[in-house]
């Protein structure tokens, strides 16, 4: 029982908010009428008429006057994946409509973009961390995540890495990283030749391009240029399934600027990773860096329906027909 919120409720303690005048919508009884709303530590204290006692000198009073005063609605079972959004986009599109918290899990995500979705929701910080929790322990308590295991199968394995993980701990003090290498069932004959032929494709795709490149651009590829440039493969790849042009401005693109000035240009996600999860090659295209830059975390059909330039979103579309 919260006896703060309780003596803050009876006036017996200072709120730390109050929003008065406005009208309230009770979902109710389908009533709307003028209301009172005092809020303490983040809670709701009344709804009414608030005792004077709730009001202190540091009660920060809020003048609702024309305007309504509604409960949030809390989506008690979604699946926030269906909608093809991240987290926070999908919380931009329903906190508008007046959803304010949904409890969902992480089940759709994980199953259709595994370790990279993961990755990529807790690089948005969507997981609670305990570092500061642990930072002053030499070891993991082996029951530190028993609370939020409910598979008695799973708890087991997280205690016996738990256990190993403080072994190696023990024996070598300064460990910067520990990997967990998880069991692989082993591929089946036609997963093996799936993942054959495509490596065959991969292969005669990149022999394709070095052939026209050293015969319609005279430049003879080397190992050192691969090196010298992570990403060259797919950059190239890029520029000849563009037909060597950046989709977002419609300028070309020369292959020895890729090679010598590669600071110009970038790979980026047609539909923005954060909304799409897809790292896939089929959602990236290669185009200057300075389009990019302009085009932030936008689609290209709303980057270039705003766009001053010569190049327009019906140009795109006719050029590049695909998702936008």
């Amino acid at each position: 029982m919260d006896k703060a919120l309780i003596e803050a409720a009876l006036g017996k303690r200072p709120v730390d908010m109050l929003i008065r005048n406005g009208k309230l919508i009770n979902v109710i009884s389908h009533e709307i009428y003028d209301c009172e709303v005092s809020i303490y530590d983040g809670k709701i204290a009344g709804v009414g008429d608030i005792p004077d006692g709730a009001i202190g000198p540091d009660t920060v009073i809020i003048d609702a006057k024309g305007m309504y005063l509604a409960p949030g609605f809390f989506d008690a079972h979604i699946h926030f994946e269906s909608s093809m959004l991240s987290y926070t986009e999908f919380a931009k599109m329903v906190i508008r409509h007046g959803t304010t918290a949904v409890a969902s899990d992480l089940m759709e995500i994980t199953i259709v973009s595994g370790l990279e979705g993961m990755t990529l929701l807790t690089e948005m910080g969507v997981f609670r961390s305990n570092v500061d929790e642990y930072k002053d322990m030499n070891c993991i308590p082996v029951d530190a995540a028993d609370e939020e295991l409910l598979n008695p199968v799973v708890r087991r394995s997280v205690r016996i890495s738990f256990r190993v993980v403080n072994a190696l701990q023990k024996k070598y003090e300064d460990i910067s990283d520990v990997v967990i290498e998880m069991p692989r069932d082993r591929n089946s004959d036609e997963q093996k030749q799936r993942i054959t032929d495509e490596q065959k494709r991969n292969e005669n795709e990149a022999k394709e391009i070095e052939k026209k490149l050293a015969v319609s651009y005279d430049i003879k590829l080397t190992s050192a240029d691969y090196s010298s440039q992570k990403q060259l493969g797919l950059k190239l790849k890029l520029w000849n399934e563009q037909d060597g042009k950046c989709l977002y401005s419609g300028k070309d693109i020369s292959p020895r600027d890729i090679l010598v000035h590669p600071e110009m240009f970038e790979i980026d996600h047609i539909i923005p990773r954060s909304i799409s999860f897809d790292d896939s090659r089929s959602n990236k295209v290669l185009v200057y860096r300075d389009e990019n830059q302009n085009k932030k975390n936008e689609t290209p059909y709303f980057y270039l329906m705003h766009n001053t330039g010569k190049w327009t979103a019906d140009q795109y579309r006719a050029y590049w027909p695909c998702d936008m």
